[in-house]
């Protein structure tokens, strides 16, 4: 399983982060490759992304279901690609600093579901460097749009 996390100190009120990240239209979007996403309900999502990894280019058609909503600290999700290639979760996690700066932090982490033969350690070896980098490039893009808000 591969994994990332980043944290950025934003000087805005939690409860400026939690308006935002309490709405899954607002941050959807900032996600690299991001094409459409479509609310299914307030638990769930469907999202089309195209992805960019190395030598593979593809669309993925994501199911996002929300674990949890702690108001206003945490929203944590598990997603899975419609074609069963991949599944994966993660959070965004707002924590106090004082009245006017939070610290928020973005987890993601994302596993092929084929775990044997060369096609899964290609796929891990890959997701390796890939996921790391997408969870400070979506972190990073949710913090600037919460900043503009």
């Amino acid at each position: 399983m591969a994994n990332g996390k980043h944290t950025i100190e934003l000087p805005v009120s939690i409860e400026k982060i939690w308006t935002y990240i309490s709405d899954i239209d607002n941050w959807a979007a900032t996600v690299p490759g991001y094409e459409e996403h479509e609310i299914v309900n307030e638990k769930q999502s469907t999202w089309a992304i195209k992805g960019d990894i190395g030598i593979l280019k593809k669309t993925a058609k994501l199911k996002v279901d929300i674990k949890e909503w702690v108001e206003p600290r945490k929203v944590a999700f598990h997603f899975r690609s419609l074609s069963e290639d991949f599944v994966g979760k993660g959070h965004y996690e707002a924590d106090v600093i004082d009245n006017n700066h939070t610290r928020i932090t973005g987890y993601l982490e994302i596993e092929p579901v084929s775990t044997k033969g060369p096609l899964a350690t290609m796929q891990k070896t890959v997701l390796k460097k890939f996921v790391p980098k997408t969870t400070k490039d979506i972190t990073t893009a949710v913090a600037n749009q919460i900043k503009t808000v």
